[in-house]
C-alpha cells in the first residue's frame, strides 16, 4: 500500500497546487511520478505546436494546442498557465495573431515552471 503524500509542506510549488495534485492522484506516489512525466511530455509538445502554429498564422491549430495546454494546466491547478492557455485559445479562436504570438511566448517558461513544480512535489514524496 502506498503511503499518503505530505500535503501541508508546500501548498503552492512553482504554480502547481499540491492540494490539487493530491486530489487527482489520491496520494498515489507512482501516479504523481507518472503525472509529472506525462505533463512534461504532453505540455512541451502542445507548447511547441502552439508556437509553430502561431508563427505560421495557423489559428485553427493554435487553438487546438492552446486548448490541450489549458486542460493539462487545469489538472495540476496551475493557475497562471491555465490563464495564459485560455487567453491563447481565445485569441486563436478570434484570429488575433497580435495577441497570440506574445501569449505563446509567455507560455514556455510557465510550462517549465509547472513541470519543475511537479518534479519538486515528486521529490517531496519520494
Amino acid at each position: 500500500m502506498n503511503q499518503p503524500l505530505a500535503g501541508d509542506r508546500n501548498p503552492q510549488t512553482r504554480g502547481v497546487s499540491l492540494a490539487r495534485v493530491l486530489a487527482v492522484t489520491q496520494g498515489d506516489r507512482p501516479f504523481v511520478n507518472e503525472m509529472e512525466g506525462e505533463f512534461a511530455k504532453d505540455a512541451v509538445a502542445a507548447m511547441k505546436g502552439l508556437e509553430t502554429a502561431a508563427s505560421r498564422g495557423d489559428t485553427a491549430s493554435a487553438r487546438k494546442y492552446a486548448h490541450s495546454l489549458k486542460g493539462l494546466a487545469a489538472t495540476a491547478d496551475a493557475v497562471t498557465l491555465t490563464d495564459l492557455a485560455t487567453r491563447a485559445e481565445l485569441a486563436a479562436q478570434a484570429g488575433d495573431l497580435t495577441s497570440l504570438t506574445p501569449l505563446s511566448a509567455a507560455i514556455a517558461p510557465e510550462v517549465e515552471a509547472v513541470a519543475q513544480g511537479l518534479r519538486e512535489i515528486w521529490g517531496e514524496t519520494a
